[in-house]
C-alpha cells in the first residue's frame, strides 16, 4: 500500500532538510568532520553557503568543494550550492565591478524646479541638472563594502512640466497635462515661456550612479543577468559536470534584489516614493512604448508624485511595476532556472519578503509570484526573530533594528510560498523555508519546534536550517550554530527535531493541498497608490477561523495565461486545485485582468467577496458604465464578518464544532491513498479542548512523528469524522485517514488514559552539571529542595543539568510531566530510558517502568549556549551590545506523576 505514513514508520521517508554549511576556507579535516556532523544530525543534503569564503568560484573554493563532495559521496549525501559569493545573489562573483557600464544597474533620477507664470523666456541649465551628485549624508551599505564605482555617462532622458493643482493630505498634486519640453532643450539649456499658473519642471536623467546596491547585475537586462550564469554557474558545471543531477542537486539564489535603493524599509522602496531612483535598462523603452505609447516619457513624473486623478496615477504606476517585475521574472529567475534545468539540476532560493516587501522595489523584486516563477521550488525565509511565540501581535526590533511586522510573518509569509507551489506545475508542490538563522544563541529546540510546526501546518515541506558554522566558537555571525565544534548541548535534540521535520514533510509531499478559498495578492492594488487593503488582513481572519486558503496573483486569473486557469460551474481550477470562492481585499483600484475575470465570474455564478470596500471606478476609465455596474454587483463584506460569511458558503477544510479558538490551525493534504490533517495549537499559554470535524470518511489514526508511531484515535463518523482533541500549548497532532487501514491498524498502539489528579514529586534533589563536550561526566553536585532556583548556583551556566531523586511509585503510574523546562529534557526511571521532549508539553510515558515502592528518577535538561556566550563575550553581539531578555534554565516548576 502506498502510504506515506508507513514510509515514515519504516524509516524510508526521503530527505527534506538541507542546512547551510558556511565556508570560510577551513582545513580538510574540519570540512570532512562537519559533513559527518550534519549527516549524524539526520540530514542527507547540504547547502554550501559561500558568503564568508574568500575565493568563491576560484581555486580555493573548488579545492574545498572537492573535499566536501568526496565526503558527501561516501555518506550518500547530496549538495546544493549558493549561486554567488554572498547574498544578495546578483554580484556575479565580483564580475560586475569592472563590467561594461551598459550592463550595470541603470536608474532614472530627476531634479525638479517650481516656477510661477506667466513668465517668458525662463531659462534652466538642464545639462547641469541632469547629472548625479553624491549626497554627503548617504548612509554606508553595511553589506556592500568597498569603494562605489563612478560612472561618467549620465544622460538627459526628458524634461517634463506639469501644473501644480493643489494639496491634499499633505501631498501635492500635479494636473495631467504633463508637457514634454525635451525637444526645447538646446545646447544643454531650456528656454520656456511659462503659461499662467504654478508649474513643476522635472529634469529626468538616466544614470548608472546613485543606486542602493553597487556592483550587481541589472535585473531588467537579460544581457546583464547572463553574467551571473557565466561567472557562477558555468564554472561549477565545468568542474562538476558529471555530478550535476547526481551528488549536486542544484543552486540556491539568496535574496536577489532590484537594488535601486539600499536597506530593507518597505516605505523607502514602494513605487510613489518621490526620492527613489527608478530601475531602468535598455529593454525598458520598448516595453514602456508598447504599454503607454510613443510619448510615454511625459508620464514618468507620475511614478514619483500624484498626477491628475487617482486612476491616472494608478495606471502609470501599475503599468511601470508590471513591466519591471516581468523583466525581473524573465531575465533573472527564468533565465537562471532554464539554464539549471538544461543542465540537469534544480534552481531554488527566495527573495526578500520581510515586512511585506515582496510587492516593492529596493531589496525585493516587486512581485513575489513573478520573482520565483523561474525556480523549481517556491521559497521563503524566516530568520532574525520573525515567526516567534505569540508573535502575530508583536512588532519588535529585528536583525537590523527594523520594526518587525508580526502579523505579516505569522499570517501570510508561509502562505506566499505554499500558494505558489500549489499554482505552478513546475514546483510539484515543493516549498522551501530558510529557518532558524539569526535568532541568537538563545534559540533552542522549543522555539525551533514552534517555528517548524508553524510552517508545516501551512504546507511548507523543505527546510534550510541556518546554520552549521565551522568557525571558532563563539561565531558572532547569525547564531545559533547547531554544533559549534561540539559545544552546543542541543546538537543531539536538534538531530531529533530534524528527523521530525523529515517525517512530517514526507507526509505533505507528493499529493495535493486542498483549499477552497483563494485570496487575491495585493501587488497591483498597492502599486496603484490608491486606498487598498493588504492581503494579510484577510489572511488573519481566515486563519483565526480555521479556513484554509491560497494567495493567488492577478496573473492567475487571466484565461489563457501561464497559470492556465479554468472557470466553470464547479469553480476556479488552477493546476489541479479547485477554488470555490475568491476574496478580494478591499481596493479602490483593480487591474484590468481582475475586472475581466469578474465578468466571467458573474456569468459562471462564481463566488466573489470583497472585504470592506470596492473600487468606485474601473481601472481604465471612470466613464465605463459596465465596469461600474459590475463592481456594484460585488458582495462587499465587512472584514470582521468575512470568516462567518465564508463558512455560510460551505467552505470547510476542518472546523471546530463549537466555540472559537483563534490559535488553532488545520491543514488538509490529500495523497490519494491517505488523507493527512495537521492540527496545531499555536498558542503558547492556552490549551485547546473540543471537537474538530475534518472532511474525510474512514478510520482516522494519530501519527506521532516525534516518536514515529501510530496511535489509535477516538472518533465519531457521520458525514465527516469528528475527533475530540486536547492540544496543549506548542502541540500539533497529525491525523491520517487511509483508504485501506489493514496494515496500519495492526501496528497502531493505544495509550493509557491520564488521570485528572497527579502527585508531585518532592524531596531533596541531587543536581549535577556538565558541558556537552564532557558528557556524561557530571560534577559540581549540589542538593536542592526547590528546582526553580537553579540560577542561584551558576547564573552563567550552559550545558546539561542532571536531576536525581528517589520517589514512592505505583506500578499503575503512566506519565511523568515537567511543568516546564529550558530546553530539551530526557527521563530515566530506574535507569530505563523513558524518552525525550524538545519543547512543551514535557510529558513522558513511564507505564511499565515504575514499580511499587521506591524508584529512582533521573532527568537531564539541555540548555542553549546563550549564558555561556554572554559570559565569554561580555554581552557583545554581531551588531553591537546584545541586550535582551534571557530565558530561564533547567526545570521550572513541579514534576508530577499521573
Amino acid at each position: 500500500m502506498d502510504l506515506a505514513v508507513l514510509d515514515c514508520i519504516r524509516e524510508q521517508n526521503g530527505n527534506y532538510v538541507l542546512p547551510f554549511f558556511w565556508q570560510h576556507g577551513e582545513d580538510e579535516s574540519t570540512l570532512r568532520k562537519y559533513v559527518n556532523v550534519i549527516h549524524d544530525a539526520n540530514m542527507k543534503e547540504i547547502c554550501l553557503e559561500a558568503r564568508p569564503h574568500p575565493d568563491y568560484a576560484g581555486d580555493g573554493w573548488f579545492h574545498d568543494v572537492d573535499i566536501i563532495l568526496d565526503e558527501a559521496k561516501k555518506l550518500d549525501m547530496k549538495l546544493w550550492i549558493l549561486d554567488d559569493a554572498h547574498f544578495p545573489s546578483g554580484q556575479a562573483a565580483g564580475k560586475m565591478a569592472d563590467a561594461d557600464p551598459s550592463l550595470c544597474k541603470q536608474f532614472l533620477k530627476y531634479a525638479c524646479f517650481d516656477v510661477a507664470g506667466p513668465k517668458k523666456q525662463v531659462t534652466l541649465d538642464v545639462a547641469k541638472a541632469a547629472k548625479h551628485y553624491d549626497s554627503p549624508f548617504a548612509a554606508p551599505d553595511i553589506f556592500g563594502g568597498g569603494e562605489k564605482r563612478k560612472f561618467d555617462d549620465d544622460e538627459l532622458f526628458a524634461v517634463i512640466a506639469s501644473r501644480l493643482d493643489g494639496k491634499e493630505n499633505d501631498i501635492y498634486h500635479l494636473d495631467d497635462s504633463l508637457l514634454d519640453l525635451t525637444d526645447m532643450v538646446k545646447d544643454g539649456k531650456l528656454s520656456w515661456d511659462v503659461p499662467g499658473g504654478v508649474f513643476r519642471v522635472f529634469v529626468i536623467y538616466s544614470t548608472h550612479n546613485g543606486g542602493g546596491r553597487d556592483g550587481y547585475v541589472n535585473f531588467l537586462s537579460k544581457k546583464s543577468c547572463r553574467i551571473q550564469i557565466d561567472a557562477c554557474y558555468e564554472p561549477h558545471y565545468a568542474h562538476y559536470k558529471e555530478e550535476f543531477g547526481k551528488t549536486i542537486l542544484g543552486f540556491f539564489s539568496d535574496e536577489p534584489e532590484i537594488g535601486n535603493v539600499s536597506g530593507y524599509s518597505g516605505s523607502d522602496s514602494a513605487i510613489g516614493n518621490q526620492n527613489m531612483p527608478l530601475p531602468w535598462s535598455e529593454e525598458m523603452p520598448e516595453e514602456m512604448e508598447n504599454r503607454f505609447g510613443a510619448d510615454y516619457r511625459r508620464l514618468i513624473p507620475a511614478l514619483w508624485m500624484n498626477v491628475g486623478s487617482g486612476e491616472f496615477t494608478a495606471d502609470v504606476r501599475v503599468g511601470f511595476m508590471d513591466i519591471v517585475s516581468r523583466l525581473c521574472k524573465k531575465n533573472f529567475g527564468e533565465q537562471l532556472g532554464e539554464w539549471c534545468r538544461e543542465h540537469n539540476v534544480q534552481y531554488i532560493g527566495h527573495i526578500v519578503e520581510d515586512n511585506d516587501n515582496s510587492t516593492k522595489l529596493g531589496s525585493s523584486q516587486g512581485h513575489y509570484f513573478r520573482a520565483l516563477w523561474g525556480q523549481d521550488w517556491a521559497g521563503i525565509d524566516n530568520i532574525g526573530g520573525q515567526v516567534t511565540e505569540g508573535g502575530a501581535d508583536i512588532s519588535h526590533k529585528g536583525l537590523l533594528g527594523l520594526g518587525s511586522d508580526g502579523e505579516f510573518y505569522h499570517h501570510i509569509l508561509g502562505r506566499l510560498g505554499t500558494s505558489l507551489a500549489d499554482l505552478d506545475p513546475k514546483k510539484h508542490g515543493n516549498t522551501m523555508c530558510e529557518i532558524f538563522g539569526a535568532y541568537g544563541w538563545e534559540e533552542g529546540t522549543r522555539l525551533m519546534k514552534y517555528e517548524l510546526d508553524h510552517f508545516l501546518v501551512r504546507g511548507v515541506n523543505h527546510y534550510v536550517p541556518h546554520a552549521f558554522s565551522p568557525k571558532d566558537f563563539p561565531d558572532f555571525d547569525c547564531p545559533p550554530h547547531f554544533y559549534a565544534h561540539g559545544k552546543n548541548p542541543l546538537y543531539k535534540p536538534f538531530g531529533e527535531l530534524m528527523k521530525y521535520a523529515n517525517r512530517v514533510s514526507h507526509l505533505i509531499s507528493g499529493g495535493k493541498h486542498l483549499a477552497e478559498v483563494a485570496v487575491l495578492y495585493h501587488a497591483e492594488t498597492e502599486w496603484s497608490g490608491m486606498k487598498y487593503m493588504d492581503a494579510v488582513k484577510v489572511a488573519r481572519k481566515l486563519d483565526e477561523a480555521q479556513i484554509d486558503f491560497d494567495v493567488i496573483p492577478a496573473d492567475a486569473l487571466v484565461m489563457g495565461g501561464e497559470y492556465a486557469p479554468i472557470l466553470d460551474k464547479e469553480g476556479l481550477h488552477i493546476n489541479g486545485h479547485l477554488f470555490k470562492t475568491l476574496i478580494i481585499p478591499g481596493a479602490e483600484y483593480l487591474p484590468e485582468s481582475v475586472m475581466s475575470f469578474l465578468e466571467d465570474a458573474k456569468d459562471k455564478e462564481f463566488n466573489v467577496l470583497i472585504a470592506d470596500f470596492a473600487p468606485q471606478n474601473n481601472s481604465a476609465s471612470s466613464d465605463d458604465k459596465d465596469a461600474k455596474a459590475l463592481i456594484k454587483g460585488l458582495e462587499i463584506v465587512p472584514l470582521p464578518d468575512l470568516a462567518d460569511k465564508v463558512r455560510t458558503l460551505g467552505i470547510a477544510n476542518g472546523r471546530i464544532n463549537k466555540g472559537r479558538f483563534k490559535d488553532l490551525r488545520i491543514y488538509h493534504y490529500d495523497r490519494g491513498a491517505e488523507k493527512v490533517f495537521l492540527i496545531s495549537n499555536e498558542s503558547i499559554y492556552e490549551k485547546f479542548e473540543g471537537d474538530v470535524e475534518i472532511p474525510a470518511n474512514g478510520t482516522p489514526y494519530i501519527y506521532d512523528a516525534m516518536k514515529n508511531r501510530i496511535i489509535s484515535a477516538d472518533y465519531n463518523c457521520d458525514d465527516n469524522i469528528t475527533l475530540n482533541i486536547t492540544l496543549k500549548p506548542y502541540e500539533m497532532i497529525i491525523v491520517v485517514v487511509p483508504e485501506n487501514d489493514e496494515e496500519i491498524k495492526e501496528i497502531a498502539v493505544t495509550l493509557p488514559k491520564c488521570a485528572n489528579e497527579g502527585r508531585n514529586i518532592s524531596g531533596t534533589w541531587t543536581v549535577s552539571f556538565t558541558d556537552n563536550e564532557n558528557y556524561p561526566d557530571f560534577k559540581d553536585e549540589i542538593k536542592m529542595e526547590e528546582l526553580s532556583n537553579i540560577l542561584e548556583h551558576d547564573p552563567d551556566f550552559s550545558g546539561i543539568i542532571r536531576y536525581e531523586i528517589s520517589f514512592d511509585g505505583k506500578n499503575e503510574d503512566n506519565y511523568l510531566v515537567l511543568e516546564d523546562a529550558f530546553e530539551a529534557a530526557e527521563v530515566w526511571i530506574n535507569d530505563e530510558y523513558a524518552g525525550s521532549a524538545l519543547c512543551p508539553p514535557y510529558l513522558f510515558e513511564i507505564a511499565g517502568k515504575v514499580k511499587n515502592g521506591e524508584n529512582h528518577l533521573r532527568i537531564e535538561v539541555r540548555t542553549t549556549l546563550e549564558r555561556l556566550v554572554n559570559k565569554i563575550t561580555g554581552g557583545a553581539g554581531f551588531l553591537g551590545p546584545d541586550i535582551k531578555i534571557v530565558s530561564p534554565t533547567g526545570i521550572i516548576g513541579d514534576v508530577t506523576i499521573y
